[in-house]
């Protein structure tokens, strides 16, 4: 005892007085069989892992529990998600103060829990913010990464009938509480190929009916209905959207998410084959916006398109010297990968600059080394290039 008492305080204080990270995974589930295992072998790095199922017809329940998982079933009627996530929320046992949501399709790279347990200060920590990758490319190398912030404290609820948000649930004072930011997390999503999301449009609707009428801090909510319209090829719909959004919520939305509703509407009017407005509103969304590089891009594709090759390398190179990652989900998969060097390729080769054409064309295939045809356009430039052309790239 007296050989070990210099360590004695601090073990009793360790133990005692400071509370230990218990980490809980809860998720909601419907027919999610085929993910079970490779979310299981994720999530169990947890101290526990609760579930919801809102109404299965094959096994996950069966083999949820099969892998020591808690699962409850209850049927959500009306469907609405963040009733959902708060019913779900009501499974994590009382003795962990760090919830973690998921869903079944997506998976932590390994050791994700030590790491929250290490980096988490009870008391301090009111949520956790780290990446996610959205998407993969052809490889499986991480595509769209963006922060997400599903990780919190006990002072949160869900809120909102679709693409739910935690909100305050009025339980805690947060204010001296701090967000906790890391990079050496990182979500991934696997979704399984399944019907598309036709059943969110009539959510997103009430969901912006109530941002209009009476929740003005809802931007997203509108947001959300002006891309939805879209990917449902319903471009009209989006555009009306869209300058409905641009004329209540500007001020609150900023210049980057202003920014991509006129991407949108000029991604709208390119689709139903009107290409100057598209043009036009591309510009604006620079304009509004310089350091967001999607507007460059599809500007940049436009224009080559229309064979302006040199208005094209302007534009990209632009893209490339005053833009920068935000890491938001507004970020398409194509804005940081090899895409805009692809591009500038081109637009280069076309206008008769085959010294930079070559050097783009090289960096886009040293960042996607698998694809041959990057690999054969450098060929094909190499080929082009006379001897008297060698002779004067200095």
């Amino acid at each position: 005892m007296v050989e070990n008492w210099p360590y004695f305080p601090y073990i009793y204080i360790k133990r005692i007085y400071m509370k230990e990270n218990r980490i809980c995974v809860y998720a909601i589930s419907k027919n999610e069989s085929e993910n079970v295992d490779k979310w299981a072998d994720s999530m169990l790095e947890a101290d526990c892992v609760v579930v919801l199922d809102t109404g299965s017809s094959d096994d996950t329940v069966e083999k949820l529990k099969n892998r020591g998982i808690t699962v409850e079933t209850k049927v959500i009627k009306p469907w609405r998600f963040d009733v959902a996530r708060n019913e779900s929320m009501k499974l994590v046992p009382d003795d962990c103060n760090i919830l973690v949501c998921t869903d079944l399709d997506e998976v932590f790279e390994p050791g994700w829990a030590d790491i929250l347990r290490e980096k988490w200060v009870e008391g301090k920590t009111r949520m956790c913010w780290y990446k996610y990758s959205w998407s993969h490319d052809s490889f499986g190398n991480p595509d769209r990464i963006f922060w997400y912030n599903k990780i919190h404290c006990r002072g949160y609820k869900w809120k909102y009938i679709v693409h739910e948000l935690l909100v305050e649930n009025g339980t805690m004072d947060m204010s001296d509480m701090e967000d906790l930011y890391t990079n050496d997390i990182m979500l991934h999503h696997w979704p399984v190929q399944k019907e598309g999301r036709d059943t969110y449009l009539p959510l997103l609707i009430e969901r912006a009916k109530e941002a209009y009428d009476e929740n003005d801090e809802d931007i997203m909510g509108a947001l959300y209905l002006c891309h939805h319209y879209a990917f449902a090829g319903l471009y009209e719909e989006s555009n009306k959207e869209i300058n409905k959004f641009i004329l209540k919520f500007r001020e609150q939305a900023g210049s980057f998410m202003t920014s991509n509703a006129l991407l949108f509407m000029g991604r709208n009017y390119l689709n139903m084959g009107v290409k100057d407005d598209a043009e036009k509103y591309y510009k604006k969304a620079i304009e509004v916006c310089p350091t967001y590089r999607d507007p460059y891009i599809e500007l940049g594709e436009l224009y080559i398109s229309k064979n302006e090759y040199g208005l094209a390398k302007s534009t990209l190179i632009d893209g490339l010297k005053l833009s920068y990652r935000y890491f938001s989900w507004l970020e398409s998969n194509n804005s940081f990968n090899h895409h805009i060097y692809d591009l500038l390729d081109l637009a280069c080769y076309y206008s008769g600059d085959k010294k930079n054409a070559l050097l783009f064309a090289e960096k886009a295939f040293r960042m996607c080394p698998g694809d041959k045809r990057l690999e054969d356009n450098i060929k094909i430039i190499v080929d082009s290039i006379s001897d008297d052309e060698l002779c004067d790239i200095q």
